[in-house]
C-alpha cells in the first residue's frame, strides 16, 4: 500500500452536508455528500435502493486518518445516515451485499489482515466471522460474491496479488481457488449473472509497488470449471483504484477513473467512463464525467440502476464527494421515477393520476377509492358493498332477518329458515318449525294455516 503515517481514529462521527443535486449532463448528476472527506473506503448496496459506505481514509489537521464509521444513503431520500461502525480503523478494504441480507465487510489495512465481519441492515448488529487465511496485508483485494452459489471470492491483494480465496457464509469457512493469470491488488470484480462468470479488471498487476506496474487486463473466472482465461482488455488503458460494478438494470460492468500511479493521488488520474458487455466481450466508452477525474473513490451501482462514487481522491487527498451516473428509473413508463412512484409497476397507478375505484390506491396519496363510500361505512361497490346507499349494509354487517342481503354474500336471511321450507319468519312463514307450512304451501283441511 502507499506508504503514509496513519493515525487511527476510534470513530468519526458527522453532519450530514445537504446540498441540491446537480445535474451536469443527462446522465451525471452531483449529489449530496457524506459529509467528510473519504477515499479508500468499503462500499455496497442493498437491494431497497440504499447505498452503504464502510471504513475509509480521511485527513485530521493534514494528517491521514483511518476510519471506524459506517453511513448509508439513499436517493429517493436524499439524505446520508450515520450508522455503528464495525469495530475497527482501516482503509482499502471491500464490501459486498449478500443475497441472504447481509453486507460481509473484510479488509483493509488493520492490524489483523483478514478480518471479517458481517452487518446485519434490518438490526444494525455486527458478527465477526472465520479470519480470512491471506497472506496478503488486506490492502485492496477484489470481493466479489457469486450470486448462483452464495460464495464469496476474495482475490489478491497487496503482498500475495495471487491469492485466490473463497469464503462459504453457511459453514463461516475458507478455502482456495485457482490463482489469476495476473496476480494483483486494488482491481475491480463483479459477477455476472448471465455467463456465470466473476470478471476481474484492471488493477496493480503485480504483488507490490516494486514488482510492476497498473494493468488493463480483463480475467474472466468459471467458478464451475475453476479456471481463467483473458478477456478483451480495457481501452482506457492500465489503472488501479477505480470504480467497477454491474448494472442491475442493463447488465453491463461499468469502469470509472483511476490511475496508474502507486502513490494516493497521484497522477494521471482518469475520468473516462466505460462499459464492458460479458457475454459479447466487448467495450463502449461513454465519455468522461464532467465533475472531474477521481481515484480511490468507493463505487456501487444502486438497485435502482444509479452508479454511485463515493468520496476518493483527484490529487488533493481524500474528498467529500458524491456524484451518480444514470437515470432514475420508470419501470412502468408512466413518467413518475421509482422514487416518487407508489407502485412503479403499473402505469395505471401515479401521483395526479384520476382515482377510480378498483380497490388499488390510483393516484398514490395513500388512500384506496376515496370517494367512493357513498354511505360511510368503509365499503365501496367495487370492493363488495351490495348497498352503497345503506351503512347498515356492507360485508362486515351481521345478518339479520329482514328480508335484506345485509352482509352482501348474495344469500337473503340466511340462517334463519328454521325448517328449511324456503321461507323465514320475517319472510311470511307463519310456522318456521313445520317445513309444510309457508306462503306457497297449499291448504288443506286440518285445522292449521297451511299457507
Amino acid at each position: 500500500m502507499p506508504r503514509t503515517p496513519c493515525l487511527v481514529v476510534a470513530l468519526l462521527t458527522c453532519v450530514c452536508a445537504w446540498a441540491v443535486p446537480t445535474t451536469a449532463s443527462a446522465q451525471w448528476t452531483d449529489s449530496t455528500n457524506p459529509g467528510f472527506a473519504v477515499s479508500q473506503n468499503a462500499v455496497a448496496a442493498d437491494d431497497d435502493g440504499w447505498i452503504y459506505s464502510f471504513n475509509g481514509k480521511s485527513t485530521i489537521f493534514s494528517f491521514p486518518v483511518s476510519l471506524n464509521s459506517a453511513h448509508r444513503y439513499n436517493v429517493c431520500s436524499d439524505v446520508w445516515e450515520t450508522l455503528v461502525g464495525n469495530g475497527w480503523s482501516s482503509y482499502g478494504g471491500k464490501a459486498a451485499w449478500h443475497p441472504d441480507g447481509n453486507i460481509y465487510v473484510t479488509g483493509g489495512v488493520t492490524a489483523s489482515p483478514g478480518l471479517l465481519r458481517r452487518y446485519d441492515p434490518g438490526t444494525g448488529v455486527w458478527t465477526t466471522l472465520a479470519t480470512a487465511p491471506t497472506g496478503t496485508n488486506s490492502w485492496e483485494p477484489a470481493w466479489v460474491v457469486d450470486e448462483d452459489t452464495g460464495l464469496i471470492h476474495w482475490i489478491g491483494g497487496e503482498d500475495l496479488g495471487s491469492e485466490h480465496l473463497v469464503y462459504d457464509p453457511v459453514t463461516n469457512s475458507w478455502s482456495a481457488a485457482a490463482a489469476p493469470l495476473v496476480g494483483g491488488f486494488g482491481a475491480g470484480a463483479v459477477y455476472d449473472p448471465e455467463t456465470g462468470l466473476i470478471v476481474l479488471i484492471a488493477g496493480w498487476g503485480a504483488s507490490n509497488m516494486e514488482l510492476g506496474p497498473a494493468t488493463a487486463a480483463v480475467q474472466r473466472y468459471n467458478p464451475a470449471t475453476n479456471s481463467w482465461s483473458f478477456g478483451t482488455s480495457l481501452p482506457g488503458g492500465a489503472r488501479y483504484m477505480h470504480g467497477v460494478d454491474i448494472n442491475p438494470v442493463d447488465g453491463l460492468v461499468y469502469v470509472f477513473g483511476g490511475s496508474s500511479n502507486y502513490f494516493d493521488g497521484g497522477s494521471p488520474i482518469f475520468s473516462d467512463t466505460w462499459t464492458y458487455d460479458v457475454a459479447a466481450d466487448s467495450w463502449d466508452s461513454l465519455g468522461a464525467n464532467p465533475f472531474g477525474a477521481n481515484r480511490e473513490m468507493g463505487g456501487v451501482f444502486d438497485s435502482n440502476g444509479l452508479f454511485h462514487q463515493v468520496g476518493g481522491n483527484s490529487g488533493s487527498g481524500p474528498a467529500d464527494r458524491h456524484e451518480y451516473y444514470g437515470t432514475l428509473a420508470d419501470a412502468d413508463g408512466d413518467g413518475v421515477s421509482v422514487c416518487d412512484d407508489c407502485d412503479d409497476d403499473d402505469p395505471n397507478n401515479f401521483p395526479g393520476n384520476t382515482e377510480v375505484c378498483d380497490g388499488v390506491d390510483n393516484d398514490c396519496d395513500d388512500q384506496i377509492d376515496e370517494g367512493f363510500d357513498n354511505d360511510g361505512d368503509g365499503w365501496t361497490t367495487c370492493d363488495g358493498d351490495c348497498d352503497d346507499q345503506d351503512a347498515t349494509i356492507n360485508p362486515d354487517a351481521t345478518e339479520v332477518c329482514d328480508g335484506v342481503d345485509n352482509d352482501c354474500d348474495g344469500s337473503v336471511d340466511e340462517g334463519f329458515d328454521n325448517d328449511g321450507d324456503g321461507w323465514t319468519s320475517c319472510g311470511g312463514d307463519c310456522d318456521d318449525q313445520d317445513a309444510t307450512i309457508n306462503p306457497d304451501a297449499t291448504e288443506v283441511c286440518d285445522g292449521i294455516d297451511n299457507d
